[in-house]
């Protein structure tokens, strides 16, 4: 049986020191089909420190990252976007200032499929 693919829902607004982290811990997940949406709807791109790159310039993929020139009124309609952008019907909140063990999602996704409940995202089917 395939694994599902999980979408990890990061909005941000130019913390790149918090940002950087967060896909730090993205990247040394264990669950294999992850897929990560960042959003930052700061105005202008974040320097790395001690660098001239920023952070839009990064190796994500170009599908990882959106990038708005106005803000959102709120969080929950920045977390409204992520969830209407992701192209998988499971989705895992990743705060850009919270850390995660290199096991999150395997646990999330074997305690989903142990509960034997669905978790879908509104129009995914």
């Amino acid at each position: 049986m395939a694994l599902p693919v999980v979408t990890c829902l990061c909005p941000t607004y130019g913390r790149f020191e918090s940002l950087r982290d967060a896909v730090a811990c993205f990247l040394l997940q264990d669950y294999p089909e992850k897929r990560l949406l960042i959003l930052d709807d700061s105005i202008s791109a974040v320097p790395f420190p001690r660098s001239n790159q920023t952070l839009r310039e990064t190796n994500l993929p170009e599908s990882a990252r959106h990038w708005k020139t106005t803000r959102f009124e709120t969080l929950g309609h920045k977390r409204q976007a992520l969830i209407e952008a992701a192209e998988s019907p499971l989705v895992a909140h990743w705060d850009d200032d919270d850390l995660y063990l290199p096991w999150h999602l395997s646990m999330l996704v074997e305690a989903l499929q142990a509960s034997g409940k669905a978790c879908v995202k509104p129009g995914a089917g």
